[in-house]
């Protein structure tokens, strides 16, 4: 509604004195309150408080995580998060619920699991020797890794360098007698483990990884351990490319992993691991004495195996036929 507002004003008179009269009225406004507003202007109204309270709460909001420091959004370990659904039916009506649950799994996690996939595929490589008294001892001479389940063993090839018998133990404690089928120009060896007679076994095998899979700065696990299993945590340091005239026809770009685990602590043979539980090297004692342990990668090796088994597969088509029985 309208509603003016008077005033006193002075004004000067024919005869000189100053007289007060009251003015015309100089100020007209409205009187709002909230009595007075229609429902549809109390609507308007709502609409916008509610609108600049939200525009000033994200505006404050935003100004609050651009000066958050980086290190509070930021974890010392390595963190994956994996949504996991589930459907669950309720009782009442049978209807399927699906339920979203968050599992954080960090990098210890990793690394227990990837012990505990491959603590199996680890062996014992035993050597044995003439002793004084002129009876047969073993030595414990290096690591092996299981690449088959019908008993290849991947190794260093200066594990097992010169004549002899040797021994794979499990790590279920299981002897059984091994003998070399390969040595590789670039340091790995293979052998093939030889159960008793009448008796077959399916051994775990190891996975190897790619060359791709291998990075610069990854985080990496070393098997390794004389009697039991012992674990040694790093990163790669460094790749080491290959010479031109080293192993040409090798698909892989570096022919040794360098990493600051600490060498002394290595068994050459020993596999290198990444978080996934993949081989990705076996150890090479070449470089030990320089206090870190290095490693041929596990592309070697897969190009070790396929040259094996190209080679028994000459041999089989140059054996002579069989002669009928009389």
């Amino acid at each position: 509604m309208l509603k003016a507002s008077r005033r006193p004003c002075v004004g000067v008179l024919n005869d000189g004195a100053f007289r007060n009269f009251s003015c015309v009225p100089l100020q007209i406004g409205y009187d709002i309150s909230v009595e007075n507003l229609t429902k549809q202007q109390i609507v308007l109204v709502t609409l916008l408080v509610s609108f600049v309270t939200s525009l000033a709460t994200g505006i404050i909001t935003v100004s609050l995580m651009e000066q958050e420091p980086q290190g509070v959004t930021q974890t010392i370990n390595r963190i994956v998060e994996r949504t996991i659904e589930k459907v669950v039916e309720t009782p009442a009506k049978g209807a399927a619920v699906i339920t979203k649950e968050t599992v954080v799994v960090t990098s210890d996690d990793l690394t227990v699991k990837a012990v505990e996939k491959n603590s199996k595929v680890v062996v014992r490589i035993y050597k044995n020797f003439l002793g004084e008294d002129g009876l047969s001892v073993s030595r414990f001479i290096g690591v092996g890794v299981i690449v088959s389940s019908d008993g290849l063993i991947a190794s260093e090839a200066s594990v097992v360098s010169g004549e002899g018998a040797y021994i794979m133990v499990l790590s279920d404690k299981k002897g059984y007698g091994a003998k070399v089928l390969f040595t590789d120009d670039s340091g790995l060896a293979i052998l093939k483990a030889e159960p008793a007679e009448g008796e077959k076994f399916s051994l775990p095998a190891a996975g190897l990884a790619s060359s791709g899979e291998i990075k610069l700065g990854q985080s990496v696990i070393a098997l390794s351990g004389e009697g039991n299993d012992r674990v040694l945590l790093g990163v790669i340091s460094s790749l080491v490319p290959f010479r031109k005239d080293d192993l040409a026809t090798t698909t892989s770009s570096f022919n040794r992993i360098e990493t600051n685990i600490f060498g002394e602590g290595v068994v050459a043979g020993s596999p290198l691991l990444n978080l996934s539980g993949e081989v990705i090297g076996i150890a090479f004692s070449g470089n030990m004495r320089k206090g870190t342990a290095d490693f041929l990668p596990a592309t070697l090796l897969s190009a070790a195996l396929r040259k094996l088994n190209s080679k028994q597969e000459q041999k089989s088509e140059q054996k002579p036929p069989a002669k009928p029985a009389i």
